[in-house]
């Protein structure tokens, strides 16, 4: 690999050609469309991409200097025959881009583009119009291969270029004729390679000039009013304005044997004459570091865009629209917009899924983290888009809808790690009281309700700015809360029971004691009468202090319904309030929509005003040349009439009337055309013949240089 070529690896020898856009069908029914292997390989090419595509007449070696030129690899690459059929159909491609760097030092994926040959004996010239048009609107770096010279059958070989206003348009929505003047905005570099060149490279006057030069002498309009000249001026013309950016390269005859160019795909390059190697290196370089990226209007290319791009023209194509540049921009903003809008969604998506692991966020820090992923995805549509201003609008809207989506997915997954993580942090502080109700170590609702307080302040200050917080509090309390109670209270009630069954058994000790002694039953009786007392009273206190965590309970049931309600309103206020913003905002949206649309409609009127003045002014400006040749032709007029005022003729003029009054009579029998007419070439015939004797010698060898230099090579002399 020569280092200096731009080439920056060979991995692209690897490959292999397959079909890009193919013709299928038979008759009517012939379709071109975008292959679905070439489709995969482009859509995951990332740009800058330049594409080089090459086309030439058909058995002039084009996939030969494909193959062995640019691609270096013998008996490889795309196929390539050596009987009179054409073997390349549709546009074919090379499915491993050869890294290059160009001359700015860019770094560019360059794709090689091989085409049907034009002008074989199986297609016609609407056939090779249309693969000239796709291979030209396709490229970055078009080269064209032929074989000889750049003379006049060279030139008219190039005659599909005059067609191209017929095939293209450069307006979106626009059916009309187009004179082709802005062809050369969107049209690639242009580059013929001439091979087996024979001529020396020399004026008239021995000195040298380059291929460019000789492509630009070639290139340089032709002397002479003629219907034949004016064609051939009209390609030239063309080439010139269609492609300002042009060059040349001529190639010597590869082998002096001629019994070797039928295997030239297979010889190695040792066989190859040593200047035709040379030529050759420097044709590669030429390329791999002259190939600009794909751009049209201003927007660099990736694999994406070209396949919507390939699309949109095949389907043209296909429908018997011209290729309209335009319209295929449209399509190809309208699918590279639409995939912006995912780009931009993956991001936040992909960024909001890395967050899950640092939840949970309270509802300020979920928003602030919402705003951040939100920026990163409008900078990642931004990045990707193609357009600005109002043309944007829809798909921004568009992503800010997903992105909304994104958020709401965002909040559940917040709502579901706060709350779990609410659940559990509410288990670890209530663990200790739930022990405690199980052990039995209340003696009373009032001590459970001191504690139970102390586990909520200190639950509330463990989960401080969780979202869930309160919703799992209440939830929490409203389901323990109760069971703990119960629990309680039949404690206290089991104690209370058993304390009374113990007093029984004293107060019948006491009776048995009373049998034995008077005095003693007196004072037992007494005792038991006191001690019954304080067992009513303590039955009492028992029963009012049940009571009253009866009311604890109610009170703390009514407090957390009221609770509850009073967050239900809070939320459906929120609610309320944000439908509100809401539709204010479509409100708002929707008037600065109308007033788009209507500034957008003003600005329309304006430009077909300014398009209808620049027509106007065209047709004067025409009007103007045509009112030019006129007086042209009218100061030539002169100078033959003044010219045929020499009396040396008066013979001579006599016998030029007589011969043409006869040629006006025969005239007038043939073709039966007014008198005027009669007329008016009677006197064109008068005035052809008074020319001088010696007038007319120069005359004659004036035509004859003429007729010459429209049959030979155009005021350019070559030594073979």
């Amino acid at each position: 690999m020569d280092g200096n070529n731009g080439l920056l690896n060979e991995e692209f020898k690897t490959g292999k050609g397959i079909p890009f856009i193919a013709l299928e069908g038979e008759g009517e029914n012939e379709k071109f469309r975008l292959m679905d292997e070439a489709k995969a390989f482009l859509m995951q090419l990332k740009g800058p991409i330049a594409i080089a595509a090459i086309v030439g007449r058909y058995r002039t070696g084009k996939s030969l200097l494909v193959n062995r030129m640019l691609l270096d690899l013998a008996g490889n690459g795309f196929q390539v025959g050596s009987t009179v059929n054409s073997c390349t159909k549709g546009l074919w491609l090379w499915d491993k881009p050869l890294r290059c760097k160009n001359a700015e030092g860019q770094e560019v994926n360059l794709l090689i583009v091989d085409t049907e040959g034009i002008a074989s004996l199986d297609a016609d010239a609407d056939h090779d119009a249309k693969i000239f048009a796709l291979a030209l609107l396709l490229s970055s770096f078009f080269i064209y291969n032929s074989v000889g010279s750049i003379d006049e059958s060279a030139l008219n070989n190039l005659s599909l270029v005059v067609e191209l206003t017929k095939h293209i348009r450069t307006k979106a929505g626009n059916e009309g004729d187009e004179t082709g003047a802005e062809f050369a905005s969107f049209f690639p570099h242009f580059l013929w390679v001439v091979r087996d060149f024979t001529l020396q490279l020399v004026d008239e006057n021995n000195v040298s000039f380059t291929p460019k030069q000789y492509l630009e002498k070639a290139l340089t309009p032709m002397s002479g009013f003629s219907e034949g000249t004016e064609v051939k001026n009209r390609i030239r013309r063309m080439l010139l304005a269609f492609f300002p950016n042009r060059d040349c390269v001529t190639l010597k005859r590869p082998v002096e044997d001629e019994g070797k160019l039928q295997q030239l795909d297979t010889a190695d390059w040792s066989e190859f004459r040593p200047e035709f190697v040379s030529q050759m290196k420097e044709l590669r370089k030429k390329i791999y570091t002259g190939a600009p990226a794909k751009m049209l209007n201003g927007k660099m290319l990736d694999g994406f865009m070209l396949v919507h791009l390939a699309e949109a023209y095949s389907d043209s194509i296909n429908t018997g629209s011209a290729l309209n540049i335009g319209d295929a921009w449209g399509q190809v903003s309208l699918s590279r917009n639409k995939k912006a809008v995912e780009e931009g969604r993956h991001l936040y998506e992909t960024k909001a899924s890395a967050l899950v692991k640092e939840m949970p966020f309270s509802k300020d820090e979920l928003e602030a983290k919402h705003k951040e992923l939100q920026a990163e995805a409008l900078a990642e549509f931004k990045r990707c888009c193609i357009g600005t201003g109002a043309d944007l609008d829809v798909f921004v809207h568009a992503l800010m809808e997903e992105l909304r989506e994104e958020l709401a997915k965002l909040q559940h997954k917040n709502a579901e790690v706060s709350r779990k993580k609410a659940e559990e942090e509410m288990e670890k502080v209530w663990a200790p009281l739930a022990a405690k109700v199980e052990a039995k170590g209340f003696g009373g609702y009032k001590e459970f309700e001191t504690e139970r307080l102390a586990i909520r302040k200190a639950f509330c200050d463990v989960t401080d700015g969780n979202p869930s917080q309160q919703e799992v509090l209440w939830a929490f309390m409203e389901k323990q809360i109760p069971p703990a109670a119960q629990a309680i209270d039949s404690h206290v009630a089991l104690q209370t029971q058993t304390k009374l069954s113990e007093k029984e058994e004293e107060i019948k000790a006491a009776k048995n004691e009373g049998e034995q002694a008077t005095i003693r039953a007196k004072a037992a009786e007494e005792e038991l009468a006191t001690r019954k007392s304080h067992a009513e009273e303590e039955k009492a206190r028992f029963e009012t202090q049940q009571k009253e965590m009866k009311d604890e309970v109610e009170r703390a049931r009514k407090e957390l319904k009221e609770r509850v309600e009073e967050e239900e309103k809070k939320r459906k206020e929120q609610v309320d309030a944000l439908k509100k913003d809401l539709e204010e905002q479509v409100e708002k949206r929707d008037k600065q929509l109308k007033e788009e649309r209507e500034k957008a409609n003003s600005a329309q009127s304006e430009l077909e005003k300014k398009v209808m003045l620049l027509e106007q002014k065209e047709k004067f400006t025409e009007e103007k040349v045509q009112s030019l040749a006129k007086d042209k032709e009218s100061a030539q007029e002169q100078c033959r009439k003044l010219e045929g005022s020499v009396q040396d003729l008066n013979t001579k003029l006599l016998e030029a009337h007589k011969s043409a009054q006869e040629i006006g009579a025969s005239a007038k029998e043939k073709v039966a055309e007014e008198e005027k007419k009669v007329e008016e070439q009677k006197k064109k015939v008068e005035e052809k013949e008074k020319l001088l004797e010696e007038v007319r010698g120069k005359l004659e060898t004036e035509r004859k240089a003429r007729e010459e230099g429209e049959g030979g090579e155009q005021g350019v002399a070559f030594r073979t």
